[in-house]
């Protein structure tokens, strides 16, 4: 911007003189005295600091033209990996009704077929965050990615279910057969044996598990490989009209399934205006969702390639976050749903199993900064 500013400057100063030239004006009687003063007679000092700008502006446009100053590179988009899930189709809102452009973001959206498929980018560094279960956000901190939760999608209550054979009436009948979940060390595993324990009284030893991805849990109970699964909507309610039954819901264990915006840690140091950019997003798209629900369910629903109704049903089974529920999720509340105390549960529940080698640091994985600002600045809590 400065070296154009003396491009205009030297355009602006040779008009002049051109100009003085044309209309004959090459002298003025300004002088007190009344002699005449030659504009075009200055001091050396004037001509030389004339000649020095003018020789800048030159140079200065030449490098423009020639490209030699170069505009900073644009930021590379943020990567975010998902899988097929009602909770997170909200995002699609802020795609297209174009939240993230306006919050000045640019963001890859990679939907995946499988749960484990979108962790497995995420592990592997090939993109910058995830949506996914807090669970997985922690194993991911203590084991393998330091990540960070920045934004809290929602808790599922009933659109997560273990569903098994109509033959079977509770999860205690399904002592001795095969249950399937979705990834060892997963959410899915920790929902199935957290649900076994807690409501049927069964330990892992009482049963043989299977890894079943949720997409392909139908296909699993029709083959006869397993006896009950975990699986959630879509999915679940095309199991439920071929008449495998609910045997328990993710509500039964309050808060276990707590779906959840994570982030590497190096790419919250990096990129913190991105985060808060996409933070704002949701918030927006959550709130779009809240109140204009007929285009928000069509935006979704043609998405993820079903219905409104059926998209508006998954979603029954979900309690949505806003933005205010967010932030008390994100405070140390002595609550079943606060983040810090899910924290603590799921960490001892992994550290019993001894699936994590050492205890995480919950308020070092939630980081509230971004709901903490975005709230404040709507006129929340100081």
């Amino acid at each position: 911007m400065h070296g154009m500013q003396g491009v205009r400057s030297s355009i602006l100063l040779s008009s002049t003189f051109f100009s003085a030239r044309r209309a004959g004006f090459t002298k003025g009687t300004g002088m007190k005295d009344g002699s005449h003063y030659n504009i075009f007679k200055r001091p050396r000092r004037f001509v030389s600091a004339f000649r020095f700008l003018s020789a800048c502006a030159f140079w200065v446009m030449i490098a423009l033209v020639c490209g030699c100053v170069k505009a900073p590179a644009p930021r590379p988009p943020l990567r975010i990996a998902f899988d097929v899930w009602p909770g997170f189709a909200y995002v699609y809102i802020a795609q297209e009704k174009g939240f993230f452009k306006q919050n000045g973001v640019v963001v890859d959206l990679v939907l995946k077929k499988s749960y484990s498929e979108a962790q497995k980018l995420y592990t592997d560094g090939a993109v910058d965050a995830f949506f996914g279960v807090y669970s997985d956000a922690i194993y991911h901190d203590s084991e393998s990615v330091p990540t960070k939760v920045v934004w809290a999608f929602n808790y599922s209550k009933s659109s997560d279910a273990i569903i098994g054979k109509a033959e079977y009436a509770s999860l205690k009948d399904l002592k001795g057969k095969r249950v399937g979940f979705e990834g060892v060390n997963s959410f899915s595993q920790f929902f199935v044996l957290r649900a076994l324990k807690d409501i049927a009284g069964l330990s892992e030893s009482d049963v043989y598990f299977e890894n079943v991805p949720g997409i392909s849990v139908i296909a699993a109970l029709d083959g006869n490989s397993v006896d009950a699964a975990h699986t959630w909507e879509p999915f679940l309610e095309a199991a439920l009209q071929k008449g495998y039954k609910i045997l328990a819901k993710a509500g039964d264990v309050p808060g276990t399934i707590t779906d959840v915006f994570a982030c590497a840690e190096r790419v919250v140091q990096q990129r913190p205006d991105d985060i808060q950019a996409v933070v704002c997003s949701l918030s927006q798209a959550r709130d779009f969702l809240r109140f204009n629900k007929t285009e928000a369910l069509a935006i979704m629903a043609r998405a993820e390639s079903i219905d409104s109704q059926t998209i508006g049903e998954a979603l029954a089974g979900i309690e949505l976050l806003t933005l205010e529920e967010n932030y008390n999720a994100m405070t140390r509340q002595d609550s079943p749903v606060s983040l810090f105390r899910l924290g603590k549960d799921i960490s001892s529940f992994y550290l019993e199993r001894g699936q994590l080698s050492v205890v995480p640091d919950i308020s070092e994985i939630v980081d509230s900064r971004f709901v903490r600002t975005l709230y404040t600045r709507k006129g929340g809590a100081k």
